[in-house]
């Protein structure tokens, strides 16, 4: 069972005793101890795969050395160096991540056209590693920044350990590309205001895990202990899971950052109020940052970006969007999701200066955010067949289900109030103003920390979405 940030044993045990450590440590042993930390931090999850995050990573420090000196040097050779270093993440990837699709699909395929004589394939399913998908984009996308000479070679390994298994952004993300934080791996600023700062994130983050995403999720659990024909039950069902996955996610994005700033790292914002986007190209723009930079830098791009013809771009988009479901699990209905979104995105291409520009932005809102609502219903399915029943139950429009929503306690609906409001509402002016203010913040991150540990010393283990990606 992972260690997760929303948890008691993380945060009045492990983060304690790491910060106490850390402080009190010589300057030139920081950085040693933190990836020791972070080692210990996924071991504790995943214990077995510790020596396959600890390979690839003194695989890629050494590539990255040979990549430096083929480019630097003049030794040649950088390109097939960077062709089989990219090549063993991916083949990493695929085995652990997709292997036992490909082999049910394969099991599936023959079973349909040869079931008279059919043999399935004997195969152990494979367990996927804590957070690959995640540290092995950190490996690729260091190999080609050296490559491309956007980042210098990292000849001491405990630094370059510690960008690839830094336990804030070691599950799941942000992805951030080696460059973006090489001098602060080096040497970094520590002090009581940025402390503070990644302190009050924390408390953001874990209030809008335990108080909002957790909160919303027991309606649908609440509702879903009856068994009805009815519509009502599912729009809800899908709207909570639509602010669920954005507050789970956001807030373990906000304290990841906020952990890093305790000990003097910036890391780049990963969320930024996506629902109030008003096309869906801007809300992938404001949703997960850190993946679409990876996948704008290390795909769009060079398949030439927006700088071909157009039938080219919209292509481009399409393979950016396919690969990013994949990458999301392997399941077609990911893959329909991936595809879903490109096609909107092609479409908002083709029309945004003809026809959508035209639309008011308030229209361009509601429709931008009912686009996502079923994007949301897509990515929750467990397969094409589910989401295909769904949809077609919400559509019958039958409404006799409505009573059960009495069944949701006034918490529940509360929180869920609160997720809307905050969600929807631009930030005001005068709650910016008390943002700046120490004691407000420091209050508000009390008592965010002293109700969310109420609420998980009552509950149990309650992971964030996007550990299983």
């Amino acid at each position: 069972m992972a260690m997760v940030f929303s948890s008691i044993i993380f945060i009045f045990g492990f983060l304690p005793v790491f910060l106490a450590i850390y402080y009190v440590l010589p300057g030139k042993y920081k950085n040693f101890f933190t990836l020791l930390a972070s080692y210990l931090f996924y071991a504790w999850g995943a214990l077995n795969f510790l020596w396959f995050l600890i390979g690839l990573t003194v695989i890629n420090y050494f590539l990255g050395r040979v990549l430096g000196s083929a480019r630097y040097g003049g030794g040649g050779g950088g390109k097939k160096v960077l062709i089989f270093g990219v090549a063993l993440e991916i083949l990493a990837l695929g085995y652990f991540k997709y292997a036992n699709f490909f082999v049910d699909q394969l099991n599936g395929f023959r079973e349909y056209f040869f079931e008279f004589d059919f043999d399935p394939l004997v195969w152990q399913h494979v367990v996927l590693p804590l957070g690959i998908s995640f540290f092995t984009f950190h490996g690729i996308s260091y190999l080609v920044d050296v490559y491309k000479k956007h980042t210098p070679v990292e000849k001491n390994f405990v630094n370059f350990a510690l960008y690839v298994s830094f336990f804030p952004q070691l599950i799941a993300g942000p992805i951030i590309r080696y460059h973006e934080i090489a001098e602060q791996v080096k040497k970094r600023e520590h002090s009581f205001d940025k402390f503070f700062d990644g302190v009050f994130l924390f408390c953001c983050g874990l209030a809008m895990k335990v108080l909002l995403a957790n909160q919303i999720a027991q309606i649908p659990k609440v509702l879903d202990t009856v068994n009805n024909d009815g519509s009502a039950v599912l729009w809800l069902t899908y709207l909570c899971y639509t602010f669920q996955i954005y507050y789970d996610f956001a807030g373990y994005s906000k304290m990841a950052i906020g952990l890093g700033k305790m000990i003097g790292f910036e890391m780049p914002m990963n969320f930024n109020r996506p629902y109030l986007s008003v096309t869906v190209a801007e809300f992938w723009r404001r949703w997960h940052i850190s993946l679409m930079n990876f996948f704008r830098e290390y795909v769009y791009f060079p398949l030439g970006g927006s700088r071909v013809t157009l039938w080219k771009v919209c292509r481009n988009i399409l393979i950016v969007f396919l690969l990013s479901g994949f990458w999301h699990g392997a399941s077609w209905t990911f893959i329909l999701w991936g595809l879903y979104f490109g096609i909107w995105l092609v479409f908002e291409r083709l029309f945004e200066e003809k026809f959508l520009s035209k639309i008011p932005r308030v229209l361009r809102r509601i429709f931008t955010f009912i686009i996502v609502y079923f994007g949301w219903v897509i990515f929750s399915s467990d397969s094409l067949w589910v989401f295909m029943s769904r949809l077609i139950q919400m559509f019958k429009f039958n409404f006799s289900d409505l009573n059960m929503f009495s069944l949701v306690t006034g918490k529940e609906w509360f929180f869920f109030a609160v997720a809307v409001v905050i969600a929807f509402f631009p930030e005001i002016y005068l709650i910016k103003r008390l943002e700046r203010l120490v004691m407000v913040k420091g209050v508000l991150a009390v008592l965010f920390l002293i109700y969310a540990s109420s609420q998980l010393a009552a509950g149990g283990f309650n992971p964030f979405i996007y550990f299983r990606f």
